[in-house]
This record gives structure tokens, sequence and C-alpha cells, in this order.
């Protein structure tokens, strides 16, 4: 019974917060008219009050049921007493008309608290910075290495992707699964899932077992709705553990294959969205800079590949509308696209079709866009393609398990 009560939190949570709001906006009201709180504010303080009291509780059970989070909830449920308290008190004086100014004092108050309140609940259920977090963003290449023979395979290379994807929900505020991913001794120690690593053996390894699911599935990591881990992540973190998983072994020491070379290789290449000027680029002319002008006005990122280089990577993120002129647009910069992610439902047919003659793009991202069948044909004739994602797209392979087709 009590974890059932626990588990009504969420539902229970967000009533104080609606009526709270509700309150603060007939009380302001009252006083910019500058009349007295009318009884309807004071009733609506009241069922605030009570409402917090219910979330409180239930939030307190369900702390006890889990000790995942940390310090975060500790914050987090001390904000929300404190809520509670000084909103009584507000509808306390309310109820006696008097201390206006005190009255006005403690709303501002009341509204700083369901901020910070609100925030720390946000973090605990959607991991740190949620508010400000754009996990598109999250989603980028490993940093450059620039000597990838003595780089350190955990510190350079394993420890950057787990704190990019990973550690929001398993570091030192939460620990989902009573796991921690920010260090050695967390990841030695594992979770209640079984244990994190285990070296020279990537079937038993948690971690490893977790990131190879389809993106569907409940127990994929990390969960769909955030940045995923590219191919190459995957394949150097599977490396890292069938090699021993060392702390402290450098590349060169783990002897890396045919197989795994190439995902180290790229780690010299690529940093973000720059190529390295050595990775000999073909040469094209300059795109046209009315068309580049266009697509930027538009929210679209046209940046190049490299220092010297014509080539283009082009990232649909920023961008609302594809209007015509941006797909004219497009389509005048094809022969310089070497990169380009559009993804998204507002991306249909036309796009693919704007980008036909786009005969040095490399990498094509087009993840949870519009495009049918029709777009298919289009693809198929663009044999350059070295990578192309149509995870969530209704040409995506079924059969496939990861985001990524090879061509």
């Amino acid at each position: 019974m009590i974890d059932f009560i626990g588990r009504l939190h969420p539902l229970l949570v967000h009533l104080p917060i609606g009526i709270l709001m509700i309150g603060l906006l007939l009380f302001w009201r009252s006083k910019w008219r500058g009349v007295n709180t009318d009884k309807a504010t004071t009733f609506v303080f009241l069922m605030a009050s009570v409402a917090a009291m219910l979330s409180c509780v239930s939030g307190y059970l369900l702390s006890t049921s889990s000790d995942e989070y940390g310090s975060l909830v500790i914050d987090h449920r001390n904000a929300a007493i404190l809520l509670t308290v000084v909103s009584s008190v507000f509808w306390w004086l309310l109820v006696r008309q008097f201390q206006p100014l005190l009255q006005l004092i403690l709303s501002l108050i009341i509204l700083a608290l369901l901020v910070v309140t609100g925030h720390q609940g946000g973090t605990l259920t959607h991991g740190e910075s949620f508010l400000w977090r754009n996990d598109r963003v999250v989603d980028a290449e490993i940093p450059v290495i620039k000597d990838i023979e003595n780089a350190l395979v955990y510190k350079d290379i394993v420890a950057p992707v787990l704190s990019q994807k990973c550690v929001s929900c398993h570091g030192p505020n939460k620990q989902k699964g009573k796991l921690r991913l920010d260090g050695q001794e967390w990841i030695l120690k594992g979770g209640k899932s079984g244990a994190t690593i285990v070296a020279g053996n990537i079937d038993a390894s948690e971690i490893i077992k977790r990131i190879v699911l389809p993106p569907n599935d409940e127990d994929h990591m990390p969960p769909k709705e955030k940045g995923q881990l590219s191919t190459q992540q995957v394949k150097l973190i599977q490396w890292w553990v069938q090699k021993g998983a060392s702390f402290s072994a450098s590349v060169q020491e783990l002897a890396p294959d045919a197989v795994i070379q190439p995902a180290l290789n790229a780690l010299m290449q690529m940093a973000g969205t720059e190529v390295a000027v050595s990775a000999a680029l073909p040469e094209v002319e300059a795109a046209p800079d009315s068309a580049i002008t266009v697509l930027k006005s538009k929210g679209v990122i046209v940046i190049p590949i490299a220092q010297g280089s014509n080539l283009l990577n082009v990232n649909f993120i920023n961008c609302t509308a594809i209007s015509d002129s941006v797909l004219t647009a497009l389509k005048a910069i094809a022969p310089q696209l070497y990169w380009l992610k559009a993804e998204g439902p507002l991306v249909k047919d036309e796009l693919v079709e704007a980008i036909g003659n786009a005969k040095h793009l490399k990498r094509l991202s087009l993840s949870g866009s519009g495009i049918t069948q029709k777009s298919q044909q289009v693809l198929k004739r663009m044999t350059q393609l070295k990578q192309i994602n149509l995870y969530e797209t209704l040409i995506e392979e079924k059969k496939k398990t990861d985001t990524t087709k090879l061509f």
C-alpha cells in the first residue's frame, strides 16, 4: 500500500503546481486592481496547500522505496516541504486579510520555489539540465584525437562517450538502477542489474547488452528519446571491453585489428562537424553565396567541412519550415554537400529530390522524416553514400537493429 501511494506522486505533484499558478495570477490581479483578495482566491490557496501536502507525502514514500537518486532527491524534498509551508502561511494571511506587503513578498517566494522545486523534479526524472539540454546537440561525435596510437582508451575514448550519453541518469546526482558511470570505481561496482563490464566478455557485460538492444526495447540504453550512441561509439566500447576493459591502457597496447582500426582512424579525422584537411577531400567550386544566405536565414546550419574546402556540412536542426525557396537553395548547393542532417516530420520527398545530384555527399541522416518509398529510388542512385540514417522512416530496413545503414 505504501509503495502504491508513493507511485501516485507523478500524478499528485502536478496538482499543486497548477493550482498555485492559478492562485498567484488571481492574487496579483487583485493587487493590480487595488482590491482585497476575494474568497475564491483564498479557497484556491487552501486547495493548493492541501494538494502540496499530499504531494509531499507521496513523494517521501516514493523516495524511501528507491535510493537511486542520491542527494538530489533530498534537496527536492526539502524545497517541496518549504513550498508547502510557505503556501500554507500565505493562505492563512489571506484568510486574516492583513500584512499585504508580506503577502506580496510571499507570493514571489512561492513562484521562485515553484521554479526550483519543479526543476529539481524534472532533473530527477529526465536527467541533469533537462530544461536547456538539446539531445540532438548532445548527440555529437567523440572529440578529435590527434595521436590515436598513444591515446588512453578509457580516458580519451570511452569516458567522453559515457559522460555525453549516460552520466545524466547514472552520475553523482542520479543513479538509475543503482548504477554510476562517472568513474572507474563506480563502473566496476556495477548496478542492481549485474556487472556493468566483465573484462573480455561482452556478452556478460550489462552495458553492452543494453546499448545493442533495438531502440524500441524498454531496456535499451540510452532511452530512445535521448541522444543515442553512434555505431562507431558502440563498436569502440565493445572493443574496449573485449580487450580487457583496462582503465590505463593505450590504443597501441590493446593492439587494434583491421576491424576496429577504421573507427579509431575516424577519431583523428572528425571533431564534431569538422574534418581534418589532411583527409584528402575532393575539390569543388564554391557554393553560391545567395543560396547559403537563404538557407541560413531559415535557420539551416551551413558550415565548411574543413578549413580550405568548399565542401559543406548542412544541418536542418533549427529550421522550422522547409519552403520552396529552401529547397531551391539546397538544390543549388547540392554539388558541395558532404554531410547532410535533415531529420523530423518536416522533411519530405521533395528535399531528397533536391539533393539528387549531390555526387560528393557521404553522410546523410533522415531519421524520423516524412519521406516515402518515392525517395528510395533517389537514394539508391546515390551510390557514393557511405552512411545513411533512415531510422523511423517508411523505408527503414526492418531487419536492422541499429539506426545506420552502411553502403
